[in-house]
């Protein structure tokens, strides 16, 4: 079911995004004003970034190629709290590069394996448990603000979304110690801090090459 309703939410981001583009070229086709000069935008761009459920984890880079003047492939490569993180974006420009864009995307956090914590079990005693961390795969829909700086289309951009979880994974982990079981505390716990819920991000984009 979650499957689903992810899937859904995608294809309806797809679908805005094809129909704001082609509502944009008409009007650039149809309008009695004549096209202004376009801005130089980076047409190639590596970034750094930073935020809670970001594309690439608590710190990570991205590369970015523009297909045209309003919209973008990113992918990125990082660091998170549940192990390394790769993702792949596409971005829709409604206006120029910098201002509102949306932005829709995947995104892997691989876990970690043989980890030793000390956590509360069920009787509330603190044990020493070993655990695996799951991989989690995640739908990532994101509303961001970018402003340029420097000559090379460098941005510096803030974001807001929600990252939800493609599977039912409302527990991503394994315990491997013997009858240990963990106490609801802990569950939740390990759930709260499980890739999903509520993005907020910022990170710097800096031109490789630039289209004028």
């Amino acid at each position: 079911m979650r499957l689903a309703f992810s899937s859904l939410l995608l294809c309806s981001f797809c679908l805005l995004s094809t129909s704001l583009a082609v509502g944009q070229d008409y009007i650039r086709e149809e309008g009695s004003q004549p096209e202004e000069k376009s801005e130089v935008y980076a047409e190639t761009h590596l970034g750094f970034s930073t935020g809670i459920n970001n594309q690439v984890g608590v710190f990570g880079i991205q590369f970015g190629y523009a297909l045209n003047s309003f919209s973008l492939l990113e992918v990125g490569l990082g660091m998170g709290g549940w192990g390394p993180k790769i993702s792949v974006n596409y971005q829709y420009h409604p206006f120029d590069f910098n201002r509102l864009y949306l932005k829709a995307g995947l995104s892997r956090s691989s876990g970690e394996k043989d980890i030793d914590i000390s956590l509360p079990d069920a009787n509330g005693d603190a044990q020493v448990i070993n655990f695996d961390l799951d991989a989690v795969n995640n739908l990532n829909l994101v509303l961001g603000n970018s402003k340029k700086f420097g000559k090379r289309g460098n941005r510096f951009y803030v974001e807001g979304g929600w990252s939800f979880k493609l599977l039912d994974s409302s527990n991503p982990w394994t315990v491997n110690t013997p009858s240990a079981t963990l106490s609801d505390i802990a569950e939740t716990s390990l759930r709260v801090t499980s890739p999903g819920g509520l993005i907020l991000a910022l990170g710097l984009n800096f031109g490789l090459s630039t289209h004028e």
